[in-house]
């Protein structure tokens, strides 16, 4: 369901609450609540950072404030994607023990990317346009496998009729949208945004959490440097 964020103001003592459609949160200092009813949350807070991806409904919250503590500089930016890719992911049967990554390019403009994955074996990623009818008209695995041979044969070796299957009924997937926010991330002296909802690249080897870590990493500094 959807999540309600309502931050307090800084300060002790006191309680206070409020409302937001069907959530009430009764706020307590010093310690922070937060209350449920039916799909709805509201949290309240000394100290919010939003960390909620992509469609970040508290940066979202904080571009449509209109109270006094919105900082007029925080802006979203959203790029439009003029070279659209859609993907599915299938299991390779990869047992070595390696953090090496696999590409595959052709001219078939059917892409394929690989990485390990933390449970063992690798996840494949296959990369094509949202219109492509090979893939898009696949009904069972042994389809896919006559795709992968004729498209991607040097995947073929690892794969297995299970994971044919699933890649051939399992829906397609879309990349986020790409978008910026800034120059400023803050809302007063208690809510700030990092990750991906301030910027968004496509997940490719681990980008997006990288960028988030770096994020982590300047958040932390500037707490130490303001006590």
């Amino acid at each position: 369901g959807g999540v309600s964020c309502c931050v307090g103001g800084g300060g002790g003592g006191g309680s206070g609450s409020k409302k937001t459609g069907q959530a009430t949160a009764t706020q307590e200092r010093p310690r922070s609540t937060v209350t449920v009813e039916g799909d709805k949350a509201v949290v309240l807070s000394d100290f919010v950072v939003g960390a909620d991806g992509f469609r970040s409904e508290i940066r979202d919250a904080m571009v449509a404030d209109k109270s006094a503590f919105r900082e007029r500089d925080l802006k979203v930016s959203v790029y439009k994607d003029d070279n659209v890719r859609v993907y599915k992911t299938i299991a390779l049967d990869i047992t070595e023990d390696t953090d090496l990554n696999y590409s595959a390019r052709g001219r078939s403009e059917i892409n394929f990317d690989a990485l390990p994955s933390k449970q063992g074996g690798y996840l494949g990623v296959v990369i094509f346009r949202p219109d492509d009818k090979r893939i898009l008209n696949l009904k069972n695995g042994d389809e896919a496998m006559s795709l992968f041979k004729e498209h991607l044969p040097s995947i073929v070796p690892y794969l297995t009729p299970e994971a044919c299957e699933k890649f051939a009924t399992k829906p397609v997937s879309r990349f986020p949208t790409f978008l910026s926010t800034g120059p400023a991330l803050h809302r007063g002296s208690n809510m700030v945004l990092l990750g991906d909802a301030i910027h968004t690249v496509k997940p490719f080897f681990g980008l997006g959490v990288n960028s988030a870590f770096e994020d982590i990493v300047v958040l932390n500094e500037c707490l130490k440097g303001g006590g």
